[in-house]
């Protein structure tokens, strides 16, 4: 008997990981895509409640300049793993899809406080408009 709800318990829980796919999306919606789409595998132990990664996920470094949209999925491989490993380790993937346009450059101050911003297109590396609080440069 004791067997038999070990059993349930186990296949319940691989159930519930197998059915509960989870995706998070964030968009920019007045921005045009480039074509570009960016995926990283992200690892979290203990059904994802614990981040195992060195840091956070920058986006705008995956592209290489401005985003479309960031997208946070637990694909079926990651299901399966998770299943495998009884959540212990749980990874899911990101997905960041690349804008094209300008890019920004903040200047900070000591007190991390921006004073200055400049848009630069990112096909010429040409500053398009600048805006400072401070004359520092």
């Amino acid at each position: 008997m004791k067997n038999v709800v070990l059993l349930v318990a186990l296949v319940t829980m691989a159930f519930g990981s197998l059915v509960g796919c989870r995706s998070n999306t964030f968009d920019y919606p007045d921005r045009q895509a480039d074509g570009r789409m960016m995926e990283e595998s992200r690892a979290f132990l203990l059904y994802g409640l614990i981040d195992s990664n060195d840091g956070p996920l920058i986006a705008h470094q995956l592209c290489n300049g401005p985003v479309k949209s960031v997208e946070t999925v637990h694909t079926i491989g990651n299901m399966c793993v998770s299943c495998i490993t009884l959540n212990i380790y749980t990874p899911n993937t990101v997905r960041v899809e690349c804008a094209s346009g300008v890019g920004h450059q903040f200047y900070l101050d000591e007190n991390d406080v921006a004073v200055g911003h400049e848009e630069i297109d990112l096909e010429t590396g040409e500053v398009l408009q600048s805006n400072f609080q401070a004359d520092f440069i």
